[in-house]
């Protein structure tokens, strides 16, 4: 029987404290740092994907909220479409049947159309079907920021509208002659036949530094045979892996990855100046949305 007073009983039966402590050596706390950073650089990048992933599901969900709204206007308007512009320089009754009025400057951040909704997004005819939410006019990864008081505030919108998808017609505003004189300009839901519904973009995620008024402008020059006569005016955003966000007439939303360096330049004409266009010869991206936009009459 072992003697509890022994050396070997004292080890056994001591206290914990008793024993030898033995820390980290200075190369393994360097072994753990660098195996945690080898772990963050191979998750962040995944994480980061996951992110944007999410913000784009977040984009097109926002899209598919305002197309169906727009068709359920359509609806309960004897088909009659929202606006897409106003009569510039003009007031008339009719305005307030124009899907968002407001002309956003980069340029001038302190603009109010910037950054107060309440001017011009709380009165919009797509409002009451929108739930009155001020969120769903804003892609997440929109950052940029108008400026009141001097603080940096959230500018209130990131989309805009194809500019052929409805119209004061009674020739009070001449706005859409001026810019689409040779192209079709659909009044009605039921106009738009060619190219069909699931083919006719109406909704578009626009630059920051692009957007202005309530209409993206794309240029019909060059279509279908002519693509080096191709010119940009206003540009797609690409915050979602290189990717931009689109709805369509039938309600259905669309991630679209831009091929064209052109089409996503790294610095560009604020809010698309000039309106002259940019020369884009042969340019991919604005052809996909040429063939998914008006035709000529």
């Amino acid at each position: 029987m072992m003697n509890p007073n022994s050396e070997a009983g004292q080890t056994r039966g001591g206290h914990a404290h008793d024993l030898p402590w033995r820390g980290f050596t200075l190369i393994e706390l360097l072994v753990v740092i660098a195996s945690i950073a080898i772990l963050a650089s191979l998750l962040l990048p995944a994480l980061s994907r996951a992110k944007q992933k999410a913000q784009g599901i977040q984009c097109l969900s926002n899209l598919k909220q305002h197309t169906l709204a727009w068709r359920m206007y359509a609806e309960d308007s004897h088909d009659r479409l929202p606006f897409t512009h106003k009569c510039q320089g003009i007031d008339l009754p009719d305005d307030q049947f124009t899907w968002v009025l407001g002309v956003m400057e980069w340029t001038d951040p302190g603009k109010a159309d910037n950054w107060d909704p309440s001017l011009h997004v709380a009165k919009s005819p797509m409002m009451p079907y929108l739930g009155n939410a001020f969120g769903v006019w804003k892609c997440p990864t929109d950052r940029s920021a108008g400026l009141r008081k001097g603080q940096p505030v959230p500018r209130v919108r990131s989309y805009s509208m194809a500019p052929w998808m409805g119209a004061d017609v009674d020739g009070r505003c001449l706005i859409h002659e001026q810019l689409f004189g040779p192209w079709n300009i659909y009044i009605k839901l039921s106009d738009i036949v060619n190219p069909p519904p699931s083919l006719s973009f109406v909704i578009v995620d626009e630059r920051a530094e692009s957007i202005d008024d309530d209409g993206f402008w794309l240029d019909g020059t060059g279509y279908p045979d002519k693509p080096q006569s191709i010119q940009i005016h206003d540009y797609p955003a690409f915050h979602h892996n290189g990717s931009g966000s689109l709805s369509f007439a039938d309600g259905h939303c669309e991630a679209k990855r831009w091929k064209d360096p052109r089409t996503t330049p790294l610095t560009i004409p604020a809010n698309g100046f000039p309106r002259g266009g940019v020369p884009s010869a042969n340019n991919a991206d604005i052809i996909w949305l040429q063939e998914r936009a008006t035709r000529a009459k």
